[in-house]
């Protein structure tokens, strides 16, 4: 830009002016652009800071680690459940076998297998039990013989578990034993289990016995056995049956899927002393097709 100069040469004092002017206006454009970067790189830093603050770490590491232990915790019960059903159908199969007889045991091994009580997912137990002679054996708790006697009170009590167990197996899924079937709940569980200690709600072995509740059954047992074995197992029968409901609870847990199959072994080794397994009633409520009947 060429300016005016005055008479001394010097440029022109409006010249000058403009010429500040100018250079004030550039310099507000270099501040201007200046605090638009700063401004910007604030922006980012605040968005960066979000993801970096102490406080969402601390919440994103806490849902982390929460989630971690839902996770083990339910793995845990899941291993802890099939723990408790293997050890539950070791049980029966030893209690199974524990006849001294070959047939029998073959007998009770398939009533188990029937009842969906032991798994067989292979087919490995059904084909060995189609040679009975290969069967084990264990020596029978309590050997069978023309003398062996059994009160009134112990038919009734045994005929009681019998159908206390047929119940629990009925609202087991047939396809899964495992699992209650649709509809049944944890509660149908518990009640007959309450009822079986309590007065069951089907007819008496014997008429005499209609109006008595199990407990008072075994109690009166108890109180006129003179074998100190069979009364010190009569004992924990009646421990059991005294607090029923605990007995459920530790058995039947809420928020955690009863299995009908692991319930059903509790109740055999709870309930049923060795001597009566050797009555002929134990299990009569069986189902039309099974051996037992």
């Amino acid at each position: 830009m060429t300016g005016t100069l005055d008479a001394d040469g010097s440029p022109n004092s409006g010249d000058r002016e403009f010429a500040l002017r100018e250079r004030e206006l550039y310099i507000q454009e270099q501040e201007l652009a200046l605090k638009t970067r700063e401004l910007d790189l604030k922006a980012k830093d605040q968005q960066y800071a979000r993801w970096f603050n102490p406080v969402f770490l601390g919440l994103l590491a806490a849902t982390v680690t929460l989630m971690g232990n839902f996770f083990i915790i339910k793995r845990q019960s899941a291993a802890a459940l099939d723990q408790e059903r293997v050890k539950a159908q070791s049980s029966l199969i030893l209690e199974a076998i524990k006849t001294g007889d070959a047939d029998r045991a073959v007998k009770n091994l398939e009533f188990f297998l029937q009842l969906g009580f032991i798994d067989d997912p292979n087919g490995r137990i059904s084909s060995y039990l189609a040679q009975s002679q290969n069967v084990p054996v264990l020596p029978s708790m309590v050997e069978r013989s023309p003398e062996l006697k059994f009160s009134p009170e112990e038919r009734e009590i045994a005929y009681r578990i019998s159908k206390l167990i047929v119940a629990i197996e009925k609202l087991a899924d047939r396809s899964n034993p495992d699992k209650l079937a649709a509809g049944a709940s944890a509660d149908d569980l518990r009640a007959v289990l309450r009822d079986f200690a309590s007065k069951p709600g089907f007819e008496a072995l014997y008429a005499a016995y209609s109006g008595k509740t199990t407990l008072a059954l075994v109690a009166e047992l108890r109180k006129h056995m003179t074998d100190a074995k069979i009364a010190s197992q009569l004992d924990e029968v009646l421990a059991h049956l005294s607090h029923i409901d605990g007995w459920i609870d530790m058995r039947v847990r809420p928020n955690v899927a009863p299995d009908p199959k692991v319930l059903a072994g509790e109740v055999i080794r709870s309930f049923i002393i060795p001597r009566w397994r050797a009555m002929d009633l134990y299990f009569i409520d069986c189902p039309p097709d099974s051996p037992f009947c």
